[in-house]
C-alpha cells in the first residue's frame, strides 16, 4: 500500500469540490491507472518510483477534468466489444475507435446529490487516448466516464480524445431489455435491405439501420497487422447471386451458416466515390438463428460439441482478441477517504 502525499491529496479534495465528483470516485480513477496505464507499468516495481506513479496517475486525472471542455458525466453499460485501431492521420499514428452502449447521464439536484437520467441509446467515435482507452472495456460491462455528448432526437452522440473509463455498479439496463422496449417495437422503421444501404445513408450516429439477412458465411480469422477479426457474409432477396461481409468482433462470430440475423448499425455513404460504409453497433439473433457450435447427446453417449461451421474456419482462434472493428479492417469501494491509500 501506498500513501498519497498530502499536496495531491489536499488537490483532489479541491478538485472533488470543484467539479462534484465524489473524492471517492476520483481515488477509484487513479488506482484504475496504477493497475493498467502503459507508461505506469513500464516504470517498474520498485519503492523509489512509487510516489512518482502516484504523482504521474494525478497528472492524468487532473489532465482530464481539466481540459475536457463541454464533457459531462455519464454511466455506459458496453453494447459491444469496443476495437479501436492505430491509423495515420497527416502522417502521424493515432486510435480511433467506436464506443456503442446504452447511457444514462449524471445529474444534480439541488442539494448535489446524484440523479441519473433516463437510459437512452449512445455511440459515437473516439479518438487518442479516449479511442485506446476502449481497450480496456467489456461487453456487457457498466463504466463511468467524463463524455462530450450530441443530444438527437433519438439517442446521443458521444466521443472525446482523452476518456478514462470506471467500472460501476450504477443500474443500468442490458442491451436485451432495451432492445425489447426500445427497439423492437419500432422495427420496421429501422429496416433496410443491402442494397438499398446506399439511399438510406444515417444522420447520425445513433440513426439506427438493421440488416435481416443470411448468414452464408461466419469466419474469425487474422489480418494484416496480425489482430483477429471475425466477418459474416451474408445476403437478402435484394443481392440474389451476391453477397455483402460485415466485420465484427471475434466474440460476435457465434451463428452458423444458415441463420437468419438482424445486424444493427449505422450507414455512411459518399456520394462522390460511390462507397457505402457500414459501422457495425450491435448482432441480434432471430427465431431462425443456429448457434455456431452446438452441444448434440446421443443414447448411452457422451455429448459431443459439433462445430456446425467447422469445415470453414481456416485457421481456428483459442481465444478471441479485444480489439476495433470496421469494415475496412483486415484490418476500488474506495479506502476511506481521510486514508487514501492506494
Amino acid at each position: 500500500m501506498a500513501k498519497i502525499p498530502d499536496d495531491i491529496k489536499s488537490a483532489m479534495k479541491q478538485l472533488s469540490e470543484h467539479t462534484k465528483v465524489p473524492s471517492k470516485d476520483l481515488l477509484a480513477q487513479m488506482k484504475e491507472l496504477l493497475k493498467t496505464d502503459e507508461t505506469i507499468l513500464a516504470m517498474g516495481d520498485e519503492e523509489e518510483k512509487k510516489e512518482f506513479k502516484i504523482r504521474y496517475a494525478w497528472a492524468l486525472i487532473y489532465r482530464q477534468y481539466s481540459m475536457t471542455g463541454n464533457a459531462v458525466d455519464y454511466v455506459v453499460r458496453v453494447v459491444n466489444v469496443p476495437r479501436p485501431r492505430q491509423i495515420k492521420v497527416k502522417g502521424e499514428p493515432t486510435y480511433v475507435g467506436e464506443l456503442i452502449a446504452i447511457a444514462r447521464k449524471v445529474n444534480r439536484n439541488e442539494s448535489g446529490d446524484e440523479e441519473l437520467g433516463e437510459p437512452t441509446y449512445a455511440a459515437g467515435t473516439f479518438w487518442r487516448d479516449g479511442a485506446k482507452n476502449l481497450e480496456k472495456l467489456e461487453k456487457g460491462k457498466v463504466y463511468r466516464s467524463k463524455l462530450i455528448e450530441t443530444e438527437y432526437c433519438w439517442g446521443v452522440g458521444i466521443t472525446s480524445d482523452r476518456a478514462t473509463f470506471t467500472e460501476s455498479k450504477d443500474d443500468i439496463p442490458k442491451f436485451d431489455d432495451f432492445y425489447k422496449s426500445e427497439i423492437e417495437p419500432n422495427l420496421k422503421s429501422y429496416l433496410v435491405t443491402i442494397g438499398s444501404m446506399d439511399i438510406h445513408a444515417s444522420e447520425t450516429t445513433t440513426d439506427l439501420r438493421i440488416i435481416e439477412a443470411t448468414v452464408i458465411g461466419a469466419e474469425v480469422g487474422v489480418g494484416s497487422n496480425n489482430k483477429e477479426y471475425g466477418r459474416y457474409d451474408i445476403m437478402d432477396s435484394s443481392v440474389v447471386g451476391g453477397s455483402y461481409t460485415i466485420f465484427v468482433s471475434p466474440e460476435e462470430v457465434e451463428w452458423a451458416k444458415g441463420s437468419i440475423l438482424r445486424f444493427g448499425g449505422t450507414v455512411q455513404h459518399n456520394q462522390d466515390t460511390g462507397d457505402t460504409r457500414w459501422t457495425h453497433h450491435f448482432i441480434k439473433p432471430t427465431k431462425y438463428a443456429m448457434p455456431k457450435s452446438i452441444v448434440v447427446k446421443a443414447v448411452g453417449k457422451e455429448e459431443v460439441d459439433i462445430d456446425l461451421d467447422d469445415e470453414e474456419d481456416e485457421e481456428p482462434v483459442k481465444k478471441p482478441a479485444k480489439k476495433s472493428a470496421n469494415k475496412k479492417e483486415e484490418t476500488e469501494s474506495a479506502e476511506e477517504e481521510d486514508d487514501f491509500e492506494i
